[in-house]
């Protein structure tokens, strides 16, 4: 053996700078593989997350469907409709509505029991005509606040999304009206964020969800009557919670105090006010009460492409709780 590399192994300096060296290498590398590991992790429930989600839209889309066709888009409640929107004299358009509203209203009630939240015709300029969940509000123009109404007479095609509204926020499945092959206007129905978030709990049990809802989007539009049904979010500032304490029978129920106390720590992650400031999507992990929970956000755009509120998950995860272990006792070993 050399003589120079004999005095350095020999040199107890010189062997505790490499072996700090071998021990912070492994370091960063052991921190890399964690962060990969995580980073995949978070990936994937972001993507289940979204892919949930998806499947809830299609399942609700298809009893959509199937509504208008059997029963919105029948010729007698087209001409019904119709003789309204054509009425000469506001007598004989309150006479037609208040047939329309009879003539529906079994379904509707039917409906609402599987979550259907809102029955609303339109006009072909977007005013509104009958809305079954508020018979006497009528005759307000939608047109520049509510896309889907707008795209919907504009077009002649069916839409689907999320919305804000005067009333309640929801998904809608908005449709054009034909009657004797002429376009009279459009009716939507509206599923509850409650009926999304029921599809997607029994799609994975394990996870809790909730929604928050653009303030800048939802607050300008609501009805008077209806703003002490909103609040502020804890989560963030630019947004808003519809009926936190679930008193209305069709809203989810109230947040766990686990995901109350998540909420506000991601309150304090600049991290996370950013990302929803931008409206992009973000999977992130914290604790609460001990225990380690990973957290993802969707942005819910609407009929423009505007982020109209978020998507939440929250679950327990014991992956996190593994990674760290194995990390820490990779290090303790090294």
């Amino acid at each position: 053996m050399p003589r120079l590399l004999q005095r350095l192994l020999n040199n107890a300096v010189f062997m505790f700078l490499v072996l700090s060296l071998v021990t912070v290498g492994l370091g960063f590398f052991l921190h890399y593989n964690r962060m990969a590991q995580q980073n995949s992790h978070f990936s994937q429930h972001q993507e289940v997350l979204s892919t949930a989600y998806k499947a809830s839209l299609q399942t609700y889309r298809l009893a959509m469907d199937s509504f208008y066709a059997n029963t919105i888009s029948r010729p007698e409640i087209a001409a019904l409709f119709a003789e309204g929107i054509n009425a000469t004299d506001k007598a004989k358009q309150d006479l037609a509505r208040g047939r329309l509203y009879r003539r529906l209203y079994a379904q509707y009630a039917s409906m609402k029991s599987h979550n259907l939240v809102q029955l609303h015709f339109h006009t072909t300029i977007g005013k509104s005509f009958l809305r079954f969940h508020k018979p006497d509000r009528y005759g307000d123009s939608l047109m520049d606040i509510r896309p889907s109404v707008h795209v919907v007479n504009e077009k002649q095609q069916p839409v689907y999304g999320f919305e804000a509204g005067r009333v309640r926020s929801g998904f809608r499945y908005v449709y054009p009206i034909f009657w004797q092959a002429k376009h009279v206007g459009s009716v939507e129905v509206s599923v509850t964020i409650k009926a999304i978030r029921d599809v997607m709990a029994e799609l994975d049990p394990h996870q809790e969800y909730a929604f928050v809802l653009s303030r800048q989007l939802t607050e300008p539009i609501i009805f008077p009557e209806q703003r002490w049904l909103y609040r502020p979010s804890d989560l963030h500032p630019d947004f808003m919670v519809e009926d936190a304490d679930a008193l209305l029978p069709d809203s989810p129920p109230p947040l766990s105090s686990a995901a109350v106390m998540l909420n506000r720590r991601l309150a304090r992650n600049a991290m996370v006010q950013d990302v929803m400031k931008k409206g992009e999507a973000v999977t992130v992990s914290t604790f609460a009460g001990g225990q380690p929970y990973i957290i993802s956000l969707l942005p819910i755009h609407d009929f423009l492409h505007r982020v109209a509120g978020y998507l939440i998950a929250y679950a327990p995860d014991p992956v996190l709780a593994e990674h760290q272990q194995e990390f820490f006792i990779y290090i303790a070993t090294a």
